[in-house]
């Protein structure tokens, strides 16, 4: 089994909190761990991610309501896009495979049709 290392937070007075949120243990009790989130503060460095983490509903708004302060562009959890390829890739573009079906079902192709559609 290999040792798993940390991240000392990058600033003074935060607690350091070393969990795997994506563990059985975790999984299997979420509102612990949630509670203990809140109970360590506002704002919680996850030593073994190297990241924040907040818990109380309106420190979460907070961050991703100002982004004059907080950063998302990134990515969220624990994905890092200036570090790694983002797994999900953008939308593809599919108005001009679904025009066809669209103009072809569109309601004023049916305005000349009685109630048994001829």
């Amino acid at each position: 089994m290999s040792e798993i290392s940390t991240v000392p937070a990058p600033v003074t007075g935060v607690e350091p909190w070393d969990i795997d949120p994506d563990s059985i243990d975790v999984l299997n009790d979420l509102e612990k761990c949630y509670a203990g989130l809140r109970e360590r503060g506002p704002v919680v460095w996850l030593s073994r991610y190297g990241c924040w983490a907040v818990g109380n509903y309106n420190d979460v708004r907070t961050v991703f309501s100002d982004s004059a302060r907080f950063c998302s562009s990134r990515g969220v959890g624990l994905s890092d896009f200036k570090k790694e390829k983002p797994w999900r890739q953008p939308p593809i573009h599919r108005a001009r495979g679904r025009s066809p079906c669209a103009l072809g079902s569109a309601p004023r192709n049916y305005a000349h049709t009685d109630s048994t559609g001829c």
